[in-house]
């Protein structure tokens, strides 16, 4: 689990007297078999689809991966 409060942002130079970019929580996960000959991983990001701003930026935010899935699979010999 990942939590980022809220940020604010103040740059008048770039027409931005304030403002705020909203806390987020990501949840990921992962689950493992390790076997005699196989190993298989599958890692997930984001499991509640969050949208969210990772970063706060001058011109708004960056904006948050949204879900995704990596499978691996290793073959001993």
């Amino acid at each position: 689990m990942t939590y980022e409060d809220e940020r604010s942002i103040s740059a008048s130079a770039f027409g931005i007297n304030y403002a705020i970019v909203e806390a987020y929580t990501v949840w990921d996960s992962a689950i493992s078999y390790e076997g005699k000959e196989w190993t298989v991983q599958l890692n997930l990001k984001n499991l509640t689809d969050e949208t969210y701003y990772s970063k706060a930026m001058y011109l708004g935010g960056l904006p948050g991966e949204s879900r995704n899935a990596k499978l691996t699979a290793t073959y001993s010999f």
